[in-house]
Formats: C-alpha cells, sequence, structure tokens
C-alpha cells in the first residue's frame, strides 16, 4: 500500500468506528501499514487509544508512531498509555513515542520509570525509546546504565544502544556491553548487537576482534553482519 491507497482513508476510518474489535483492529492496522498517507486518521486513531479491548489499544499506538508529525497531538494520550494495564499495549506506546522522536520529550520521565518494568518486552521498548529523545534523555543515564545488566539479552542491546546515543562515556559503556553481547546465546541479540556497534563506527573499534571472531558465527546472517560492521568501524 502507499499513496494509491489514499482514497481508502475515509472508508478504514469509519470501519475504525465498528462494533466487532477484530474489524477496528484489521481497519487501524491498515491505516498503520500506509503510513504518513494516512496522517490525516490521526484524530480518529488516538480515539481507539481508549478501546476497551487492549489488543485494540495496541495497533492504535503502533498506526500513531508511523503516522509522522501529524500523530503529535496524540503523544499526551500516549504518554497516558505507558501505565496501561497490558504489557503489549504499553510496549506499543512506549515505541509510538519513540518513533515519533524528539518532540514526545515530554515522555522521559515515564518512559525511564518503565525501564523497571516487570516484563522484558516493556524494558526493551522504554529504553529504545529514550535513545531517540536526546539531549533531554541523558537524565535517564544512570537507569540505562543499570539496565546494561539486565537478565534479558535484548534488554542489554536496547539500553546500549540508547547509551551509544548519549556522549561519549555513555558510549564507552555501551561498547563494552554491546561486545559483551556478541557471545550471546539468542541469534537476534548478536544481530542487534552488531548492527549497534556497527552504527557507532570508530567509537566501536575496541569491538573489532570480538567481531573478527563472530564472522566465524554459526549463523549466515550474523557473519554477513559482522562482515558489514567490520567494514564500517574501519572507514
Amino acid at each position: 500500500m502507499g499513496a494509491t491507497a489514499r482514497p481508502a482513508v475515509p472508508a478504514l476510518i469509519q470501519l475504525i468506528g465498528d462494533k466487532e474489535a477484530e474489524v477496528r483492529i484489521a481497519a487501524v492496522t491498515a491505516l498503520r501499514d500506509l503510513g504518513p498517507v494516512a496522517r490525516g486518521a490521526a484524530p480518529a486513531v488516538m480515539e481507539l487509544l481508549r478501546d476497551r479491548e487492549g489488543k485494540v489499544r495496541e495497533a492504535a499506538a503502533s498506526a500513531l508512531g508511523r503516522m509522522g508529525r501529524e500523530a503529535r497531538i496524540a503523544i499526551p494520550a500516549l504518554i497516558e498509555l505507558l501505565g496501561d494495564k497490558e504489557a503489549d499495549v504499553r510496549a506499543a506506546a512506549a515505541l509510538a513515542l519513540r518513533d515519533l522522536g524528539p518532540e514526545a520529550k515530554l515522555a522521559v520521565p515515564d518512559l525511564t520509570r518503565l525501564l523497571q518494568d516487570n516484563e522484558g518486552k516493556v524494558r526493551e521498548a522504554a529504553a529504545s525509546a529514550l535513545g531517540k529523545m536526546m539531549p533531554e534523555a541523558k537524565t535517564a543515564i544512570p537507569a540505562l546504565t543499570e539496565l546494561l545488566r539486565d537478565p534479558n539479552g535484548n534488554v542489554r542491546g536496547a539500553a546500549a544502544s540508547a547509551l551509544a546515543e548519549m556522549g561519549p562515556e555513555a558510549r564507552r559503556l555501551a561498547v563494552v556491553t554491546l561486545t559483551q553481547l556478541l557471545r550471546d546465546q539468542e541469534r537476534d541479540v548478536r544481530l542487534n548487537a552488531i548492527e549497534a556497534l556497527a552504527a557507532m563506527g570508530d567509537d566501536a573499534k575496541s569491538a573489532v576482534p570480538s567481531l573478527t571472531r563472530a564472522l566465524h558465527d554459526v549463523d549466515e546472517r550474523v557473519r554477513k553482519a559482522a562482515a558489514d560492521a567490520v567494514e564500517k568501524i574501519g572507514r
């Protein structure tokens, strides 16, 4: 879908008021996939953030994150949704605020609190969001640093990636943790760590020996990512 689907937006907006939850989810998911093309639907999608069904609230938050600047009006409602009773909804709200970028900086205190959430997916999403909210998110550096010891590898990777956006000292901590994650048992954790190190360029030079070892990883995707990272860091 894309600009050619713009004429469908009014009909999809009507459908998000359907009495059946599955229909509301399908309609708002279609609007999400249209991205900025569906930006005019943002006010209507906002109403679904109060839907009685958690899956609908989750889908609505995800859609708003993809709608661009017009979705800024939803920032206060998305911040409120960070306190939702359902973990998937809290995570979706955090990721939506991340995608809205620095303009969602008012969410920094609430996102920082979510770094202590009981659910790993929520901690990961909150860390990922904070990494996109500089310079205001510098206040979260102590909490993100603590998260480098999280038992969940994806959470540690998200925290390290966020710290990589927050100045020299925080980047140094991030490189150390990301390098350690190259030995994680989970392939996706290793991949995320490699991609984060590659994005840091010259600052990740100390990780090159470990990345070189990753060239012999059992997984083809990891080997390719490691090769790309070594090239980027060595430029």
